[in-house]
């Protein structure tokens, strides 16, 4: 079968579901034009990179789409697959005529990031952006032949705008890759934190570092260990830990590949994550995989993963509560942790694994064959 993606070669939620497809199809990938050598897609898998910022004038989108049919017209796909709601749902409902359409979002898609996901545009025009962009995410769910959703929130979300059928297939980690790269911790003497999210406003970096302040008053012995980033949340979050007196216990730590992600979580004690809006964040996972305590935030997670009976949940993202959750997780007993991380790692087993998403999506495509 011939699979033709709208996707982002530079996401790893993507190119997992990519790279595995393309062992048993033929696959192509439509992508925005700006893509650089940081690629996670495999070099083998042809990336058409045309598609530009989406422009409400269909004028301007001329030149994008007659680029995407002549990718149609050469490589004659069997099934259509778009990665991310907005703008990759929009191209590809405009170019799929009678080919099937399957849909994936992703979470910050539908539940944060829309429907503001538009380009150049001044204020006086939002009301009437906002209004076309409802309306071309209306159609392109209605016109999809099927959607899939990483977790019940996007599901919910998505029924208050079309009843096109829903499917919850999370992304999926790489169970036994992950149980074989995990080792044992390393007895450094330090309680290691970890926050395997960007620096970016909607992940709360900068509560967590205000309520590691007031911890590690309790436990000096602790650090924690945040990603490099750039732009004007990053400079702020690194005045933050400047201003705290916090540089010799906060470090950031550059992007890494999975190998170098199950390292850390090995050596950590303790992930915490609390974005204001979430999916089913694979970092969540393969930490729960590793068996290391998971720390969440108020998001609306899928308690089929994410139960508090073996993971730690916040119903607020302030600095108090998670101060108290962070000293809270810290005086557990070590068989009461042991328990929970147990649990957690079968759950992720039984329920995330991506050959499991892997199954699903191939029997979804078989559908269309």
């Amino acid at each position: 079968m011939k699979i033709l993606y709208f996707a982002n070669p530079l996401s790893p939620h993507d190119a997992k579901w990519i790279n595995a497809i393309s062992k048993n199809h033929q696959v192509e990938v439509v992508a925005e034009a700006n893509i650089n050598d940081e690629m996670y897609i495999d070099r083998g898998v042809p990336i058409h990179a045309i598609l530009k910022p989406y422009q409400i004038m269909k004028s301007k989108r001329k030149d994008t789409l007659n680029k995407i049919s002549q990718v149609l017209n050469e490589f004659k796909p069997d099934v259509l697959h778009s990665m991310y709601l907005v703008p990759n749902a929009f191209w590809a409902d405009e170019v799929k005529g009678s080919l099937p359409h399957i849909i994936t979002t992703r979470g910050s898609d539908i539940l944060s990031e829309y429907p503001s996901n538009y380009f150049n545009v001044s204020s006086k025009s939002k009301p009437i952006i906002h209004l076309i962009f409802n309306r071309k995410l209306r159609a392109s769910l209605m016109n999809s032949d099927q959607v899939t959703c990483t977790s019940e929130a996007q599901s919910k979300a998505i029924s208050k705008i079309t009843n096109t059928n829903c499917a919850i297939i999370p992304t999926g980690i790489q169970v036994q890759q992950i149980m074989t790269l995990s080792r044992e911790r390393s007895t450094s003497g330090v309680y290691e934190i970890f926050c395997p999210r960007y620096l970016k406003p909607n992940y709360n970096i900068h509560v967590i570092i205000k309520a590691f302040k007031q911890y590690i008053t309790k436990f000096p012995d602790s650090r924690l260990t945040l990603m490099k980033g750039s732009g004007q949340y990053a400079i702020e979050i690194e005045t933050l830990v400047s201003s705290l007196g916090l540089t010799t216990s906060v470090r950031f730590i550059n992007k890494m590949g999975l190998s170098g992600l199950v390292q850390t979580y090995s050596n950590s004690d303790l992930v915490v994550m609390i974005p204001e809006s979430d999916g089913t964040p694979n970092t969540a996972l393969e930490a729960m995989v590793s068996k290391v305590p998971v720390l969440l935030g108020k998001a609306a997670y899928d308690e089929t993963l994410f139960s508090k009976n073996w993971v730690w949940r916040l119903s607020e993202n302030s600095t108090k509560q998670l101060l108290e959750k962070l000293l809270e997780i810290r005086n557990s007993e070590t068989e009461f942790l042991k328990k929970r991380l147990t649990q957690a790692q079968n759950i992720v087993i039984s329920n995330a694994s991506l050959d499991r998403a892997i199954d699903k999506i191939n029997s979804l495509y078989a559908n269309f064959g």
